[in-house]
């Protein structure tokens, strides 16, 4: 019994049809075999549930081929094909308007950032504005100091010119009386 060359295949994942590397050869009828085989037909006890799992299945689709093909040690079952999860959208929109980011639904729901950003939208309503009464409207005070000052002289300049726009008037209509009697 040695390790087996590269590309041999064990005999026995053969005739349940798979095709999986052999890792030793058996003198005999056993020829190249993989761990599970070997240990199986040398009367080892298999190293975990997985590998028992296999070897009961192998020895149920050598019985009744209709029991299909088993999963080797180490793979995953494959998915069934055709079958999608049905994801919940509205529940998901509801999520997002609620304020949540869209990978806090993505983990939520158990898909992925594409599926809830493109089958989703933005909140759409704005944040509303957290308002405290009766704290008293902040109104633009002219500053105090140096520039409060320059108001106070410009306002004094705007009365004085707003007198002295009078007192014009009153003259320009003096001097159009006074055109009008020559």
């Amino acid at each position: 019994m040695t390790i087996a060359d590269d590309n041999k295949f064990c005999n026995s994942c053969k005739k349940v049809g798979l095709q999986r590397k052999a890792h030793r050869i058996m003198p005999g009828e056993g020829g190249a075999q993989c761990d599970e085989h070997f240990r199986d037909i040398s009367g080892l006890p298999q190293l975990n549930e997985e590998a028992k799992r296999f070897i009961a299945q192998c020895k149920e689709t050598l019985v009744n081929p209709a029991a299909g093909v088993p999963h080797p040690p180490g793979s995953a079952a494959p998915a069934p094909k055709g079958v999608r999860k049905r994801l919940d959208f509205a529940a998901m929109q509801k999520d997002r308007d609620a304020g949540m980011k869209i990978a806090e639904v993505a983990k939520k729901y158990d898909c992925s950032y594409a599926s809830v950003s493109t089958n989703t939208k933005q909140r759409t309503d704005p944040i509303p504005a957290i308002t405290i009464s009766g704290l008293p409207n902040k109104k633009k005070e002219p500053p105090a100091g140096v520039i409060g000052q320059y108001s106070r002289v410009i306002a004094d300049l705007k009365e004085k010119r707003m007198y002295l726009q009078a007192e014009i008037e009153k003259l320009d209509i003096a001097i159009r009386t006074l055109g009008e009697l020559t």
